[in-house]
């Protein structure tokens, strides 16, 4: 069997998220704002080359999954962990919302896939097999 790693997946440069829309999503489960914190100007890849990260305010559901995958330090960082956490519970009300229908985009995938410790019940091994039926009939 073919397994494929949440950190292989690639993601678009556009994702559907972005910090400012989870905050007025009806989707968000509280109703107040994202306390974000100050997240480091620039990290280093694996390279070691430095890399810009956006300020704290600008970060997209897809940066902060990066940062996130790329190092320890990003994992526990609470800005992207706040914006991870209210991206999932926003997938994952859409979900429940369409429990037999409901097909995740790669991006959406990839967030709830990073997650996939905490979703492991019957509705979300549906919506991953759901998921994954669609990629492969395109």
């Amino acid at each position: 069997m073919f397994i494929i790693k949440d950190r292989d997946l690639p993601l678009s440069t556009q994702f559907l998220y972005s910090v400012e829309s989870i905050q007025t999503s009806t989707l968000a489960t509280t109703n107040s704002a994202l306390i974000l914190s100050a997240m480091s100007p620039s990290s280093t890849n694996d390279n070691g080359v430095a890399r810009q990260l956006p300020a704290p305010s600008n970060v997209t559901v897809a940066e902060a999954l990066e940062y996130a995958r790329d190092s320890e330090e990003g994992a526990r960082d609470p800005t992207v962990r706040n914006v991870l956490e209210t991206a999932v519970q926003g997938i994952w009300a859409m979900i429940q919302a369409e429990p037999s229908t409901y097909v995740l985009s790669r991006e959406e995938f990839a967030v709830f896939n990073y997650f996939q410790d905490q979703y492991q019940d019957q509705l979300a091994v549906a919506a991953k097999k759901r998921y994954w039926d669609q990629a492969r009939q395109n």
